[in-house]
């Protein structure tokens, strides 16, 4: 079948919860209140009322993958929707206990998160449940490889022991891809010039 159990929602759960994953609560949210990928997203704090004990759906986020004239290449975007999809997916829902819980140790981990992180936290979207800590780019994983190649050029090794590092099978592959050389290393050449050659 196309849906799990209890029992394997029990046993989905458990794994999320051990290893503190992010996708814990929105998978509790989505399974006790069969909530839509977008809802969950959407979810924001002033729709939970502690007080009441209820769970206001009325936000939306959806992503959707196109063209980005300005980075000249595609790109996901994620925009937010005041509206729902119809009248009838704007509901309220009882706060359970158990979600009351998790919502209570999401906030709070929200908390120490924007006291910790100060400047670089992601104000932008702090009113959402749901969210990521860091202002940080964005970047795909295969970035970060770039980003240790980026690395170990600036710590100054060498196009032959990058190209080992990687894995690359040529040479060329290193040198067209990370032979750019950043400001401040040219900087770095000028004063060693500089030092070496007097007039």
């Amino acid at each position: 079948s196309l849906w799990y159990s209890a029992d394997e929602i029990n046993e989905l759960f458990s794994l999320l919860n051990k290893q503190d994953h992010k996708l814990y609560l929105p998978v509790v949210l989505a399974s006790y209140y069969g909530l839509r990928r977008e809802e969950v997203l959407g979810l924001k704090w002033r729709a939970i009322d502690f007080t009441h004990k209820t769970i206001s759906i009325n936000f939306s986020v959806v992503s959707y993958f196109g063209y980005n004239e300005e980075l000249g290449k595609s790109k996901t975007e994620v925009v937010e929707k005041d509206e729902l999809k119809t009248d009838s997916s704007e509901r309220l829902y009882p706060l359970l206990p158990e979600v009351e819980r998790l919502l209570i140790r999401e906030k709070e981990k929200q908390n120490f998160f924007r006291e910790y992180l100060a400047n670089t936290y992601c104000l932008e979207d702090s009113d959402y449940v749901c969210l990521h800590e860091s202002g940080l780019r964005e970047i795909t994983f295969h970035d970060l490889r770039h980003s240790c190649a980026s690395l170990l050029l600036k710590l100054g090794f060498g196009m032959k022991e990058i190209q080992e590092w990687l894995g690359h099978s040529s040479f060329q592959t290193t040198a067209k891809t990370y032979a750019h050389v950043d400001p401040g290393s040219k900087k770095n050449i000028a004063k060693s010039i500089a030092s070496a050659i007097t007039l």
